[in-house]
Parts: structure tokens; sequence; C-alpha cells
């Protein structure tokens, strides 16, 4: 399931532009450790476009909110196992971010490198 480099390449400068506008870094403490989460949440009705980014990059998986929910109209994309995330890192890596999202992803990838985040 290696992504198509050629095909993640086409859309990395829009998928750069969404991400600055739309993705959330986030940080869960797992047994003395921390689990890295990158994640895009939109409307339910958007979903076509999470489907994109996910089938186009072949990484991370789609989550529908379940009626019980709070925010029961949105799906989130997420991005949490290690061969996903080093693949995001490498194409961010190639076009950074040009918010300060670009500080924190660049924490993230140094604290990976230092092995203070879990994995799955």
């Amino acid at each position: 399931n290696e992504p198509c480099y050629a095909e993640a390449e086409e859309i990395a400068e829009w998928f750069r532009g969404f991400s600055d506008a739309e993705c959330t870094f986030v940080i869960s403490p797992v047994n003395g450790s921390f689990k890295f989460i990158y994640q895009i949440g939109l409307h339910k009705d958007d979903h076509k476009i999470l489907q994109y980014l996910r089938d186009k990059l072949k990484i991370g998986t789609i989550r529908y909110s379940a009626a019980a929910e709070k925010n029961k109209n949105s799906c989130l994309w997420n991005v949490i196992a290690k061969k996903d995330l080093l693949k995001l890192f490498a194409i961010l890596d190639n076009k950074p971010l040009n918010t300060t999202k670009y500080l924190i992803l660049a924490g993230m990838v140094g604290a990976s490198v230092l092995g203070l985040f879990i994995f799955i």
C-alpha cells in the first residue's frame, strides 16, 4: 500500500494549504508517553474531500461521528499509524506548511525522532 508519490506530488501544494487551514495536531498521553495524531475534521456533507485525501495519499482513516455524539454531523480523517505519519511528514517536509502549524509539526517530528511518541 505504498503511496504513489507522483500522485501525492500532484496535490502537494493544495494539500499544504488545506492542511494550514483545516488540520489539527492532537497529542494524547498514553502510558507515560504520547501519541501523535494528524487530524482534519469537516462537516459530513464534505466527507468526499477526506475520502479523496485518504485515497490519493493512501494514508489515514475516516471516522464518522455517531448520532449520539455532540458533533454528530462531522467526519474526521485521522493519520495515526507510524507508516502513515512518516509518509505525511515526508510530504509536508517537501512542501512545508506556511503558518505557525509548521513550528508545531517541526516539534512533533523532532519529538518523534527522539522517541518521545508512541506510534501505533
